[in-house]
């Protein structure tokens, strides 16, 4: 399985850092240039979906975060390209676990059970966890009620990449919102690793949240302004919750009657 680390050419403490992250876990990996924010062009600025992300109560796609998912994009197109099964994706603040190598060797070896596997949690608001398979001692895989954000480590199957380039042609939802929304993207193997291998790590500086930050700020600061853009967002945030919960349902019966689920 092929390792990608994203990194963006300026920021080299990162780049620094996650060098050596792999060396410690003794993995080979290949360092993938992000797209940086400055430098998309007219043509891929237009091609966000606005319409949508406006229809679904959500603010201007940022640079930033439209930098980074091209970025993620890319790779995916490279591993459709190519021909491996599945690749490994990581950001460049992550912190990898010793144990990282064998538990991807297991993950390669449980080859058409998942369609992407989070080797990240997010620890601040812990969610309930449902295993669904073993792959080594002390580590399952499994799905999590309903999602967690976040794109800085993760293993994706080549088919459930071109899904994703071909569910979503043009740019609506950060990296974050795409992977992980089982009831959206149509991926119904998305699972989670527990425990988990990759760590994020809040010390290194950031070279895009300022953006986002001002990015929700200015939403925020129009939803004020405008109580029925609030009212639009309740409204469709109840419906998402509501097809999320009947999904997840539907999904959890399945890995039951498979006889599947651990």
């Amino acid at each position: 399985m092929e390792c990608f680390a994203i990194n963006l050419p300026l920021a080299w403490e990162r780049r620094e850092a996650i060098d050596s992250e792999f060396r410690k876990v003794g993995l080979d990996y290949e360092l993938w240039p992000a797209t940086e924010a400055f430098k998309i062009s007219p043509e891929q600025q237009q091609a966000v979906d606005r319409i949508t992300r406006r229809r679904r109560g959500f603010g201007e796609l940022d640079a930033s975060s439209h930098a980074c998912l091209l970025s993620h994009l890319g790779i995916f197109q490279r591993l459709v390209d190519s021909n491996e099964a599945m690749a490994a994706v990581f950001e460049d603040d992550a912190r990898l676990h010793p144990d990282l190598p064998e538990v991807l060797a297991a993950i390669e070896g449980n080859a058409g059970k998942f369609d992407v596997i989070k080797l990240q949690r997010t620890p601040v608001i812990p969610r309930p966890y449902y295993p669904v398979c073993e792959l080594v001692e002390g580590y399952t895989f499994g799905r999590v009620r309903y999602a967690e954000f976040g794109a800085y480590g993760y293993v994706i199957t080549k088919d459930a990449a071109a899904h994703l380039l071909q569910r979503f042609p043009r740019p609506v939802f950060e990296i974050d919102w795409i992977m992980p929304r089982f009831w959206e993207n149509g991926l119904d193997r998305v699972f989670y690793l527990n425990r988990p291998v990759v760590f994020h790590d809040d010390m290194l500086p950031s070279y895009i949240e300022g953006t986002r930050r001002v990015a929700r700020t200015t939403h925020r600061s129009r939803i004020t302004h405008n109580p029925l853009i609030k009212v639009w967002q309740m409204l469709v945030s109840a419906c998402r919750a509501l097809v999320r919960w009947h999904r997840f349902r539907a999904l959890r019966r399945g890995d039951r009657n498979s006889h599947v689920a651990i």
